[in-house]
């Protein structure tokens, strides 16, 4: 599903969630954001909107995805994802569609409710231990790697140093666009939101 945001009254964000369900489309209306997935429709007034969340969640299918999640006072959570399922091994990119709606969004929700909070990355209380067991698990591949140097296995030390570089580029890139931190409704990090691809990879 394609999206469709402009510089309309009514911004319109759309996307599909998954390969075989129904795609979700998203408006921001002057009092209210409105949705519909499949038959059901809905709308939450932002002076309602308790929480607003962006991370980046990439999937094996979907590794440049990032999220929105919406806590409304009263009602369920909320998710709009920067990516739709074309395929079981494709996903399609919504870049600069999703960030633009996502800033709009958010500067609405907080000019209509300033004790809403807007807040980037993944829980404290997840993050921190992740953050542990990421450091630990780089350590122990580092001293495979010397120890592999030490006894003169070359080969294999190119293997878990090679292993390690990925290790260290994939998750490092993940916990550091997910610290926590509160956001500004009209200033959100550049970094928990996509970017266009570079033109040689579109």
């Amino acid at each position: 599903m394609s999206e469709r945001a402009s510089a309309t009254e009514t911004p319109v964000y759309a996307f599909k969630p998954s390969l075989l369900g129904s795609g979700v489309e998203f408006r921001l209306t002057p009092a209210a954001l409105e949705f519909t997935a499949g038959s059901r429709n809905g709308r939450v007034f932002y002076r309602d909107i308790r929480r607003l969340r962006l991370s980046y969640r990439p999937t094996s299918v979907q590794s440049a995805r990032y999220l929105t999640e919406i806590w409304p006072i009263g009602a369920g959570r909320l998710q709009i994802a920067s990516t739709s399922r074309r395929t079981l091994m494709e996903a399609e990119r919504h870049d600069a569609a999703y960030a633009a709606f996502v800033r709009d969004l958010a500067g609405r929700v907080a000019a209509a409710n300033p004790a809403a909070e807007i807040a980037a990355g993944t829980l404290p209380l997840v993050y921190w231990p992740g953050v542990a067991v990421f450091a630990v698990l780089a350590v122990a591949m580092l001293m495979l790697a010397v120890r592999a140097v030490q006894t003169e296995q070359w080969a294999g030390a190119a293997i878990v140093i090679g292993f390690w570089a990925v290790f260290l580029w994939q998750i490092g890139l993940f916990f550091w666009r997910n610290r926590p931190r509160r956001c500004r409704g009209d200033d959100l990090p550049a970094d928990i939101l996509p970017t266009p691809p570079a033109p040689w990879r579109t």
